[in-house]
């Protein structure tokens, strides 16, 4: 399994409180209830995480300090290979159902990453229960290459480990590493003004509560930890983000979508949409009437 995440913000043309309500309606809602019934979406996307900044969430909570373009939100798809994502961007039902929309900014930080390594869990597995998270994209030291940063990067795994599990507050770790990706699968795509292969490793730490993280990453002895990796990580190039996650499906835990069955009210409203289209669309012409549901 390979892992596509990408970070953005509210769109920028309207006041900040104005901008976050609209996007999180749309984001949380409409995007999600076009994925639920996008045939392509559901058959490559085996996973799918949304995250958003919690309230509360204070500069002192960021090891890596905020991205300068104030990232809000992280959405995370998991699947079996590229050649899912190439189905989903450069096929017919995404393209037609997503572009009309605006869910956030034109501002993307996008990266391809291995599956994870999981560091540490608590006895009850967090996977997909949600819960807050940091969320550290790595960018690594200047004239080092990818293997060596991932080989130094899990040499020094041990120590976070001990870290989290002496203070009892950090709940699961993962770390995950970039995988190559050609920024031209995105043309023509929302995604098109993304950066792609500029973050070498995504570390992703749980906690119970804001209250939590906000203790953890006030503690000296964590500020020392990522101070003394600074030999392999590019601080400066880096970013932390505090989220909300927030697990919309995932396969390993749930049923496959009912759009993929094909005699499914959902997989029904998507013949009918595809209809609906051929016979004018916006112009008033009636759909052909599906009759096989």
């Amino acid at each position: 399994m390979l892992r596509f995440v990408l970070t953005s913000r509210e769109p920028q043309d309207k006041p900040q409180s104005e901008a976050r309500a609209r996007f999180i309606y749309e984001w949380r809602y409409i995007h999600i209830g076009l994925m639920l019934t996008t045939p392509t979406v559901m058959r490559s996307f085996q996973r799918y995480v949304q995250h958003i900044e919690p309230d509360g969430a204070t500069d002192g909570m960021f090891p890596y300090g905020r991205h300068e373009k104030h990232w809000y939100n992280m959405a995370d798809h998991m699947l079996e290979s590229v050649d899912g994502m190439f189905a989903i961007f450069k096929g017919e039902d995404y393209p037609r159902r997503m572009f009309p929309h605006r869910f956030g900014d034109h501002n993307f930080a996008i990266e391809l990453i291995d599956e994870g390594t999981v560091l540490f869990d608590q006895q009850i597995p967090f996977t997909g229960r949600g819960g807050v998270k940091l969320v550290n994209w790595l960018r690594r030291a200047d004239g080092l290459e990818q293997d060596e940063f991932v080989l130094q990067l899990n040499q020094r795994a041990e120590e976070l480990v001990q870290l989290a599990k002496s203070g009892g507050r950090v709940k699961r770790g993962v770390h995950s590493h970039q995988l190559p990706l050609d920024a031209s699968l995105f043309k023509g795509s929302l995604f098109e003004m993304g950066g792609v292969q500029t973050y070498a490793a995504i570390e992703e730490l749980w906690f119970e509560s804001l209250d939590d993280l906000r203790e953890f990453t006030n503690d000296a002895d964590t500020r020392d930890l990522f101070k003394r990796r600074e030999d392999i990580v590019d601080a400066a190039g880096s970013f932390s983000l505090v989220m909300n996650e927030r697990v919309v499906w995932d396969y390993s835990l749930t049923p496959q979508a009912a759009v993929l069955n094909e005699n499914s009210l959902e997989a029904v409203i998507a013949r009918q949409e595809l209809a609906w289209l051929d016979n004018g669309g916006w112009t008033g012409v009636p759909p052909v009437r599906d009759e096989s549901y």
